[in-house]
């Protein structure tokens, strides 16, 4: 983990081809390819701290620490056909935080969101 330039602790994940590229727990029923990799940005934020601003037509993905331990991932990006669509996670993918972002990364990857912003704790 690094700190970026607004302060911010930050990881990068490697994704490819709909999949994340090594990432634990492995998701179920896919297998990561890890080649022409690009990177999603996870961002944790400290507690309190609020998504920053962006464009009206910037994708984004949060998965955020619910009070009864679970990890909630919510989301907005566009498919390939320029179809928008919301992400929501599922409750399988709730169980913790890794699993939550795994799932997230999936799904970032095939929408181009550049970056997942994480809150450890509850609001």
């Amino acid at each position: 983990m690094t700190t970026n330039s607004r302060g911010f602790v930050t990881r990068e994940i490697p994704k490819t081809n709909g999949a994340a590229c090594g990432t634990s727990p492995p998701i179920a029923g896919i297998k990561p390819r890890c080649d022409n990799l690009e990177m999603t940005e996870v961002i944790y934020l400290p507690p309190g701290e609020q998504i920053p601003e962006a464009a009206g037509d910037e994708p984004w993905l949060m998965v955020e620490a619910s009070d009864d331990g679970r990890f909630f991932g919510s989301g907005w990006g566009r498919k390939p056909s320029g179809e928008s669509v919301f992400y929501a996670s599922l409750p399988e993918n709730d169980v913790t935080l890794e699993a939550a972002i795994a799932a997230a990364t999936v799904w970032a990857v095939e929408r181009s969101v550049p970056r997942i912003w994480v809150h450890t704790t509850p609001a």
